[in-house]
């Protein structure tokens, strides 16, 4: 399978299957220069904001059985945005992978933790 050309603005993880493929076909037909997408809240931890008046795009997530990752448990719907339709972005908080983990354990556990927070952080932790 081709590397997705797609990815998330804060992770930068590509995105798969039908939802790079939606993503390609609203990217060209909007005429975003952008391959980069992120959530509304991921716009917020990265000290932006979604333009008013600016339609997301709906995508699913599959969920699947953590015992058995061939089961799948449920879906998730999400609305990303293209980072061309958000403003005030600071591209230095985007994630290395080191801090992806980090994030995705402490959102996946209902953390509030912001990217700003995470950064904030990991600067003291280095110093």
């Amino acid at each position: 399978m081709p590397k997705s050309r797609n990815r998330n603005y804060l992770t930068t993880v590509g995105y798969t299957s039908a939802n790079e493929a939606k993503l390609e076909e609203v990217r060209i037909s909007q005429g975003y220069k952008s391959d980069e997408w992120l959530t509304f809240l991921q716009a917020k931890d990265c000290g932006g904001d979604v333009l008013k008046g600016e339609k997301g795009v709906k995508l699913t997530k599959i969920i699947f059985d953590k015992d058995d990752p061939k089961v799948i448990v449920g879906y998730k719907k999400f609305v990303v945005f293209n980072s061309e339709q958000c403003k005030n972005l600071d591209s230095d908080l985007k994630l290395n992978q080191e801090e992806l983990e980090i994030y995705k354990t402490l959102r996946g556990d209902g953390s509030d933790l912001t990217r700003k927070a995470l950064a904030k952080t990991s600067k003291n932790l280095a110093v």
